[in-house]
């Protein structure tokens, strides 16, 4: 690459990122540089500075493919009718290699898109597209692989189509060799092949992975119709990562591809405050959290907020989805509010309808509409026509008329499902858990269609896959919403579960999701369920804002009644934020580090780039026990980086606290500390 092109390339991408002031998670290897293609009789031809994914012609028709690490010489390569496979319902199997090229193989410049939310859409880039058919059953395939510019992999794009009615039972788009070296990296639905320090995904959060011969499959589960009007899409990602880089380098991948880019939401939640099972809200007490929030801590304390989420409550459970008779005019008066402040509102809503008595009324009035709305087992059925149009139109007048700016989506599927070492994938429970998910991620690129910066949390029913992301921003850790484990106070053994349940759900089920992207359920500081029993004095307080904001979690959620803080924690509550802000360019890479809080481990969460890094660790346990801080181990630095670290106390002092220097130093955590450090390279 000449100097021009360089500096060029370098510009175009500052300005992208800087735009929207979203963080890019640091490539800890060569960078990527422009993408290159190439195309002719024999050869297609897709790389940059890093790889190469090549696929061979003959005759017009791909007979193999590879990928390749230019820097390693390490390649995976794959048999031209193993590229894709669909499995009609007959049980037919139509393999890659019994579709024929329509058309010549042509080569298209994408342009960036700066007003795109997906961060790879605001890079150039380059695209081979072609047509395939077979003939014998009229599927037309619109094929197109994709390298931008800076990026760590290729995506290959699936559209089938028919020309008469065919029904899809599954398709296959990963066929890797049954090796020591090849395994699925997690237990949950959607995760990715690891081949050494490659990475191969179908990325959809219900794709699941099974050994078939001698190869492991990676597949979708359609079960639906494809003809002239309804087509079915479907995407891969190929892709490379620096040598002891996997999670960090995939996670460049998934920051690359999610709906947005990490971005932090701070947020007031009305659960456990004034939101409970018992009562419903109203207009004057909303109104009330938004003033009290405003007066002591955007304007006070120079700390503003994004929005005031009302959670269950709002609504006329027998009207479903309807205002109750304490909003006379929606949320009219509570957006005026909130925009004063310059923040918007978020607003709770089930997709099966919420839970216990509110949940029966709400059913009870669907059923009785004409035509009824459907439902299934596990509620009401988002896939159903009608109740889908329902609930869609509620969604988008929310964001249109009063502005709303985060949904809380509690509800989806079927929970108990979740996890793939749920054997019996063709029982009934699970297809109809399969088209709920599936209305649900066609619902979200609507809702992001209407409005572009809408933030949008799955909670109860999704699990632990990236890809989610490419959907929405974040999904539940699982477990229940708050609970009690290990020793402690209780408010301690709240935070012992918490992170337990994050522990075991997400970080052993799914080593590879990024923790920047979990709802932990924020900060509990409330009078209602089990959060009005937690110890309320400053010292725990503190403990809570501290070791949530050091999460790193874009979901920045505050289960906080206001009239309960004293001023201290005020104080403590807006330094938290302002910390958590100022290291918003490296929280997207925050990644777990020590042991199992459910054992009485330390453990906590550590980010790092180029320039700095951040940890925040937690003793569960009533003993003191102590913890090694290997600079290495815990901020997964690249090969060739500092080790030796300056770190810095900033929780729990009037001023940020030097507290230890070197590249393996042994720290001592009293019973149930937080420690929160900045850490800066040593001159």
């Amino acid at each position: 690459m000449n100097l021009k092109k360089f500096f060029l390339f370098a510009y175009m991408c500052i300005a992208c990122f800087s735009q929207y002031g979203y963080s890019q998670v640091f490539y800890a290897g060569k960078k990527p540089s422009i993408a290159q293609s190439y195309v002719s009789a024999e050869e297609l031809k897709l790389s940059n500075n890093i790889f190469s994914v090549e696929w061979r012609l003959d005759k017009n028709k791909i007979v193999s493919a590879s990928i390749i690490d230019t820097q390693l010489k390490r390649q995976m390569a794959f048999d031209g009718k193993n590229l894709f496979s669909i499995i009609l319902q007959d049980g037919s199997v139509l393999t890659a290699d019994e579709f024929e090229p329509i058309n010549s193989f042509k080569v298209l410049n994408l342009f960036a898109n700066a007003d795109a939310t997906r961060l790879s859409e605001r890079l150039n880039g380059k695209e081979i597209q072609a047509y395939f058919v077979n003939k014998k059953y009229g599927i037309r395939l619109n094929w197109k692989a994709v390298l931008r510019d800076s990026c760590n992999y290729i995506e290959q794009r699936f559209e089938f189509t028919s020309a008469q009615k065919n029904s899809i039972q599954k398709v296959v788009l990963i066929k890797l060799p049954l090796n020591k070296n090849v395994y699925v990296d997690g237990k949950v639905d959607g995760s990715p092949l690891i081949y050494k320090n490659m990475f191969f995904a179908l990325e959809h959060p219900l794709s699941k992975i099974d050994t078939c011969r001698n190869f492991l499959e990676c597949f979708l589960k359609e079960e639906g119709t494809i003809d002239r009007a309804q087509s079915f899409i479907v995407s891969s990602a190929w892709g490379v990562t620096p040598v002891t880089q996997l999670r960090r380098g995939f996670l460049y991948f998934v920051e690359h591809e999610r709906a947005t880019p990490y971005r932090q939401f701070l947020h007031y939640n009305s659960w456990f405050d004034i939101s409970w099972n018992d009562r419903k809200l109203n207009d004057s007490i909303c109104a009330d959290r938004i003033q009290t929030y405003a007066d002591s801590l955007i304007t006070k304390r120079n700390t503003n907020m994004k929005a005031f989420l009302f959670d269950d409550g709002w609504d006329n459970d027998k009207t479903l989805w309807g205002f109750n008779k304490g909003f006379p005019n929606g949320f009219t008066h509570l957006k005026l509010l909130a925009n004063k402040y310059h923040a918007q509102l978020g607003v709770w809503i089930s997709p099966w309808g919420g839970y216990d008595e509110a949940k029966a009324e709400r059913l009870k009035y669907g059923r009785l509409q004409h035509p009824p709305f459907e439902t299934n087992q596990n509620g009401f059925s988002l896939s159903g026509p009608h109740y889908y149009a329902r609930f869609k139109g509620i969604t988008e007048n929310f964001m249109k008329q009063y502005g709303v700016a985060i949904f809380k989506f509690d509800g989806i599927g079927n929970m108990d499902d979740a996890i793939s070492v749920v054997k019996d994938e063709d029982s009934t429970k699970r297809k109809i858990a399969r088209k709920d998910f599936e209305a649900l991620l066609r619902l979200t690129k609507t809702l992001r269609k209407d409005k572009p910066s809408i933030y949008m949390s799955l909670t109860v029913g999704t699990w632990s896959s990236p890809f989610w992301l490419n959907y929405a921003d974040v999904t539940w850790r699982s477990g229940e919403d708050n609970g009690q484990c290990g020793s402690g106070n209780q408010r301690q053994r709240w935070l012992n579960y918490r992170d337990k349940e994050v522990y075991e759900n997400v970080v052993r089920n799914a080593p590879l999701y990024p923790l920047n992207a979990i709802m932990n359920h924020g900060i509990c500081i409330a009078v209602n369920g089990l959060p009005a029993k937690y110890e309320k004095d400053n010292k725990n307080i503190a403990d809570e804002i501290w070791s949530f904001f050091g999460t790193g979690t874009s979901l920045q959620e505050m289960y906080i009644n206001p009239h309960l803080l004293s001023s201290n924690d005020w104080d403590c509550l807006a330094k938290a934020i302002h910390w958590s802000r100022q290291n918003a360019d490296i929280l997207p890479d925050v990644h777990w580090v020590g042991g199992d809080p459910g054992k009485e481990e330390v453990y906590g969460y550590a980010a790092w780039n180029q320039n700095h890094g951040v940890i925040s660790l937690r003793n569960p346990s009533s003993k003191a026990q102590s913890f090694l801080l290997d600079n290495k181990k815990i901020f997964d630095l690249p090969e060739n980086f500092n080790r030796i670290y300056r770190f810095y106390k900033v929780n729990n002092v009037s001023a940020k606290q030097f507290y230890a220097e070197g590249d393996n130093i042994t720290i001592t955590l009293q019973p149930f500390e937080v420690l929160v450090m900045d850490a800066v390279t040593s001159k």
